[in-house]
């Protein structure tokens, strides 16, 4: 449901990645399952990603725009 080679960066937040454990299994106790959010079922516990890339916020804005930025038709 979701690519992985497009120019906005995702990753996971490093200090919300230590917390992912706690975090589904607070989910299973609550009667959630574990899924993929952006799959045909979003209602669920799931780790979730960040928009970074260099330990900084990446913006659709410096993925999309920026790059085309010069571009007679934008």
């Amino acid at each position: 449901y979701h690519g992985s080679e497009g120019p906005l960066h995702i990753s996971s937040h490093q200090v919300v990645a230590r917390l992912v454990p706690e975090w589904l299994e607070a989910g299973k106790e609550l009667g959630f399952p574990t899924k993929d959010p952006n799959g045909e079922q979003s209602e669920s516990f799931f780790p979730f990603d960040t928009t970074t890339k260099n330990g900084a916020r990446h913006s659709t804005n410096q993925a999309y725009i920026y790059p085309a930025i010069n571009r007679p038709n934008l």
